[in-house]
């Protein structure tokens, strides 16, 4: 899709990207009436892009991390993560604060549900819920009630960062916005970046500090103690790892591609491909 760079863009380019997109799935398009993984894993790359950026800021300063997760943009965490670790290869880091929060829901919603908990699936919807072992459907196990559990609990670690978000979630806004623009090959306004020089700036590391950096070893270390059993705590812990040693958004893709393409043996085996694991 080519853009008119010469056009304003008052509301904002990311706001356009997200319309673009949203006319597609509301009202007139090609994608009106699918669920919403599908809908974003079916938009082209900027549109995707601008759609899980804004969904996460709009849902987090409405309702925290709770309604973020608790309205299902959880599930496309994956594809999140992907558009935050490619902001912080171009410069843009207050995404740096924000992939750790998504990682805590996802070790989170690992950790509630390994054990007693397991996966209900209800007109085409999925629930998790708590399964005790005396509780059967005989003895009046209501999925439901059980779900409420369920979803309090996660919601219990997803409002521990709400008010770390708050104090960056402005200036993470206008770096989306650039960031989009700058994708895009569309013009950023100079008194734009004038007046946001402060938000652009901050936790920025310029090419200068970059490249004076010592390179990091090939394989990081990792210490996986006390992360047994627990899938996504291991990637999670690999990811980080791999991020801060400067692995690209392509690479990290094809870590979590290897990890979750088996078992728990399999993720082992693929942590050890990637780090040094102690």
């Amino acid at each position: 899709m080519s853009f008119d760079i010469n056009a304003n863009y008052d509301g904002g380019f990311h706001q356009y990207l997200m319309d673009l997109a949203y006319k597609r799935w509301n009202t007139e398009g090609d994608l009106k009436g699918v669920i919403y993984e599908t809908f974003v894993r079916s938009l082209d790359d900027r549109q995707q892009r601008a759609v899980v950026l804004g969904n996460l800021e709009q849902q987090v300063c409405n309702g925290g991390w709770g309604l973020w997760y608790g309205n299902g943009y959880h599930r496309v965490a994956h594809e999140t993560l992907e558009v935050l670790g490619d902001m912080i290869d171009k410069g843009y880091r207050l995404a740096d604060r924000v992939i750790p929060m998504i990682e805590a829901i996802l070790q989170a919603e690992a950790e509630i549900k390994s054990g007693a908990y397991g996966a209900y699936d209800k007109g085409g919807q999925h629930y998790a819920g708590y399964r005790s072992e005396e509780a059967d459907e005989d003895q009046g196990y209501d999925p439901y009630e059980e779900q409420c559990e369920f979803e309090n609990k996660i919601l219990g670690f997803c409002d521990a960062n709400d008010d770390l978000y708050y104090e960056f979630n402005e200036a993470f806004l206008i770096q989306c916005e650039v960031y989009l623009r700058r994708l895009s090959e569309i013009e950023v306004p100079v008194e734009f970046l004038e007046t946001h020089r402060e938000a652009l700036q901050r936790d920025a590391l310029t090419p200068e500090k970059v490249e004076i950096q010592n390179p990091a070893p090939r394989k990081p270390k990792v210490r996986l103690t006390g992360e047994s059993g627990n899938i996504f705590s291991i990637m999670g812990c690999v990811e980080r790892a791999l991020r801060k040693a400067g692995a690209s958004t392509e690479a990290l893709r094809e870590y979590r591609e290897q990890s979750m393409s088996g078992d728990y043996n399999n993720a082992l085996r693929v942590a050890m491909d990637w780090v040094e694991v102690s």
